[in-house]
């Protein structure tokens, strides 16, 4: 007897507690919860869309995309780009046909004095001498570097894993 009026009390708790939350959420079938995350990173923007569905074919254990004048890349351990990509990440590149193809959330590889760096596109510009982009590595707490078109050596379309 004892077991069923504790029963019937968790019961009554239940349904009054679920109602409450109901009548708060306009019982709806969608809501959102509050403070749960107390901070999230700025929303970026993502890279460009430079393939087509069409340049994608999947033959069973065999993939080819169509791409022209493709070239192929591989990394060093430096951390900038983590996540993302990391030593032994490989990643298929395009030359780009002009400036107004290299959009903010793009990653290029560029030229730095000897090196090749490859970074994300932060935003894009023109001053005095033409257009500009600011890239940064995403795991990077340098400034953006300003970079000329000139220097782009290839714009991602495609990471391999």
């Amino acid at each position: 007897m004892l077991f069923w009026k504790l029963a019937s009390v968790a019961v009554a708790a239940f349904l009054v507690g679920w109602l409450a939350c109901q009548a708060s959420l306009g019982g709806g079938d969608s809501y959102s919860v509050t403070g749960a995350i107390t901070a999230l990173p700025a929303d970026l923007p993502s890279p460009s869309d430079h393939l087509g569905e069409e340049q994608i074919s999947v033959f069973g254990s065999r993939v080819m995309i169509n791409i022209e004048n493709v070239s192929w890349a591989t990394f060093t351990d430096t951390n900038s780009m983590d996540p993302v990509l990391d030593e032994g990440a490989n990643t298929l590149e395009i030359k780009p046909a002009g400036p107004e193809s290299v959009n903010p959330g793009d990653i290029i590889s560029y030229r730095h004095g000897s090196d090749v760096l490859i970074h994300r596109v932060a935003e894009t510009g023109e001053d005095d001498l033409g257009w500009y982009c600011l890239v940064k590595g995403d795991n990077s707490k340098d400034l953006p570097a300003m970079v000329r078109f000139s220097d782009i050596n290839g714009l991602v379309v495609g990471i391999l894993y």
